[in-house]
């Protein structure tokens, strides 16, 4: 009962996708793809099923070309680039302005995500048209004693359906791995990192004083050979251009905090010039006492809470042999502890940071985009596929308002008599001869105890290199493959319960059936636009794209490259990682334990009736629906209908009593099923068949 069948929720996904991207629920997915499916009016000569997988078909062949003219434009791109990356890791798109380097990352996994989310959903759709059984199927299975799963993904009817639909399903669900691991990596955004230099400079340093600290010592403290530490790739930097950079502005001032992260952080993002601000340092003290450059030296500088807050440096200039001054910092002196003679703790509370601009890259993988092309390529083949061999297949039963109605028009012989049969009642098989049945005096708790998969959870920033780019790519989507079976999970849990519930709803009072295409003149009610009422699916959107989202900020791929000082590129360091954050991982678990509880608290809900519980198992259905003899059985489904004790029709000739004999069913022996008629709720401690 819960599939969505309304044109309007195409134009819903492209918002939604535009917002959050790719991940969503796959009840969600299947149920966007019902849109355009099962509405479609234009070739009359097709059943209205084989025209959604066609137009599922001409849609993922319009992405397969999309997907084909993105990977074009990219690879056009990244000639500018002869020299960086290969086929194998990645190439350069766009090279330049960070912020637009952003734009561009962000704008093509949009594009992305649309794309993935719609080829998936179409990918969802067809796997459930190949799987879900025709009536002509459940009848032979029930011949069989055997059920089918109606109104669900069902494995248990992938191994029923013959090989070639089998096959064509399998492929299906193969070729949606490369999405779930791949499709969102295919883009990514490199950083900037590079060397960079620590200054010590007065407390009040700003724009507008920083000229008045110039002297000829300073300049000559600044100019080559005589700064500390200076790589040979790195040209130096001189007072000039370090008194103009301030004077500008171009600077960002932090915290301490923030001034330790870059410290102790392993990479820096574009940060080429760090000046801490000594707190008993002025600018009036002039500019050979008030600026050293300085190395932070951990085994002096630390306080009780282990982080750095001053640095030690020696309190004068030193003469090198050509009689040049030099600022002089401790990392000769690592080893050193505090009170060492000539040595000086200068504490600072904030700093300034002066970042390189014009190095952000946005990249691409050739290798991933080509192997996503070539799962939309299969999974296009298949969808044609799966239309043209599925012609001549009769209309199949996609929910279990389409079962009722059904096994309403044509009762099944096979379960007549077994009106209170449940799908707790039954194994793999159910047997053809059970005798009578009271009514259960608990069964309206029966909710209490729900039967489904359950959820299994798995375990500042930390950064881990080494590992191969494209490995580190997978391993970086492997949480959103966690999440994406979670939610759904999570989902279809979700919709179980609500099926359940509504189903159980017509033994309280008599409603219209909700099926997947409502008779024409009739009171059949259409499914719901997201699958579920919008009480349920608007919150289950909204908490599996925060799932998603929390999952993408706890583990993803980065690309960092170092720069010098001076912006030129250090490619022999150039590193890929998979950065994790604490801080989303536990926001995430909260999140999934909140989702969880909800769904125990509905799941604790009490049934509307005594209806016993059918879940999607067809032979429980079926048992439910043996109306009246003399109810018009093309009629009976199109009304209102309700289950209840209702007129007695027609037994098999004899029924197995609890002795192994045959005999008559008593004038006493009462029935319950789906009728348009008037019924009453079962009575306790009354026999019925």
């Amino acid at each position: 009962m819960y599939l969505a069948v309304d044109e309007y929720l195409f134009i819903y996904l492209s918002i939604y996708m535009l917002g959050i991207g790719k991940y969503s629920s796959h009840t969600s997915l299947e149920s966007t793809v019902l849109i355009l499916m099962d509405r479609s009016e234009n070739n009359k000569n097709e059943p209205k099923w084989i025209r959604g997988v066609y137009l599922c078909a001409q849609v993922s062949s319009a992405i397969f070309l999309l997907n084909t003219i993105l990977l074009a434009a990219m690879a056009i791109l990244s000639r500018r680039y002869p020299s960086e990356g290969d086929f194998s890791s990645s190439l350069v798109a766009y090279r330049g302005d960070c912020d637009v380097a952003e734009r561009w990352n962000t704008a093509l996994h949009v594009i992305i995500n649309i794309l993935s989310t719609v080829i998936l959903a179409a990918s969802n759709y067809c796997m459930q048209r190949l799987v879900a059984p025709t009536r002509e199927e459940i009848d032979a299975r029930h011949a069989q004693f055997k059920w089918l799963d109606i109104g669900s993904g069902s494995i248990r009817n992938l191994f029923i359906v013959n090989r070639y639909r089998c096959v064509l399903a399998l492929l299906l669900l193969i070729t949606t791995t490369p999405f779930h691991l791949l499709y969102n990596s295919m883009v990514f955004h490199s950083w900037a990192i590079g060397q960079y230099t620590i200054v010590l400079a007065p407390h009040d340093l700003n724009s507008t004083n920083v000229q008045d600290l110039t002297t000829p010592a300073l300049q000559e403290c600044f100019a080559p050979p005589n700064q500390p530490f200076q790589a040979a790739s790195s040209p130096p930097l001189s007072w000039t251009a370090f008194a103009s950079t301030i004077r500008q502005g171009n600077y960002q001032r932090l915290s301490i905090e923030q001034c330790q992260g870059i410290i102790y952080g392993e990479w820096n993002d574009g940060v080429r010039l760090l000046v801490l601000l000594g707190d008993n340092l002025t600018v009036s003290q002039g500019g050979d006492a008030a600026v050293r450059f300085a190395m932070p030296v951990d085994t002096l500088t630390y306080n009780g809470s282990n982080h750095l807050h001053s640095v030690a440096l020696t309190t004068s200039f030193s003469t090198q042999e050509n009689n040049s001054s030099q600022c002089t910092d401790t990392t000769p002196f690592a080893d050193a502890l505090p009170g060492t003679p000539g040595l000086q703790e200068y504490p600072f509370s904030e700093c300034l940071a002066v970042r390189s601009h014009g190095n952000c890259e946005a990249r691409f993988s050739p290798l991933i985009a080509t192997a996503i092309s070539l799962a939309t390529l299969v999974k296009v083949t298949v969808m044609f596929l799966a239309a043209r061999i599925g012609r001549g297949r009769a209309r199949p039963l996609l929910t279990i308002g389409d079962a009722i109605h059904s096994f309403l028009q044509h009762p099944d012989p096979t379960t007549q008599g077994l009106c209170w049969m449940s799908k707790a009642d039954l194994g793999a098989s159910h047997a053809p001869a059970a005798g009578y049945s009271y009514l259960r005096p608990f069964s309206r708790d029966a909710l209490r105890n729900f039967q489904a998969t359950n959820l299994k959870n798995q375990e500042s920033i930390k950064t881990h290199p080494g590992l191969h780019s494209l490995g580190t790519l997978i391993a970086a989507n492997l949480p959103q493959l966690a999440v994406t079976l979670i939610s759904l999970g999570y989902s279809n849990i979700l919709a179980s319960i609500l099926a359940a519930a509504e189903y159980s709803s017509y033994g309280a009072a008599p409603k219209p059936l909700r099926v997947t295409w409502p008779a024409k003149d009739s009171e059949q009610q259409s499914t719901y636009l997201l699958g579920m009422p919008f009480k349920y699916s608007l919150p289950l959107l909204i908490g599996n794209t925060a799932l998603h989202w929390l999952a993408s900020q706890s583990m993803f791929f980065a690309v960092f490259i170092p720069y010098t000082r001076q912006g030129q590129m250090d490619t022999g360091l150039t590193k890929s990682f998979i950065c994790i954050s604490t801080t989303a991982i536990a926001l995430g678990a909260i999140l999934l334990a909140l989702m969880v509880c909800i769904l125990g608290v509905l799941a604790f809900r009490r049934f509307s009736s005594e209806i016993p519980i059918a879940g999607s198992c067809s032979a429980a259905i079926s048992a439910a629906c043996h109306p009246a003899r003399n109810e018009d059985s093309h009629t009976v489904a199109l009304g209102v209908v309700m289950w209840g004790e209702t007129t007695q029709p027609a037994l098999r000739d004899a029924i197995h009593d609890s002795t192994g004999t045959f005999s008559q069913p008593s004038t006493q022996t009462g029935h319950c099923s789906f009728t348009s008629f008037p019924a009453v709720r079962p009575r306790p401690n009354k026999l019925y068949a």
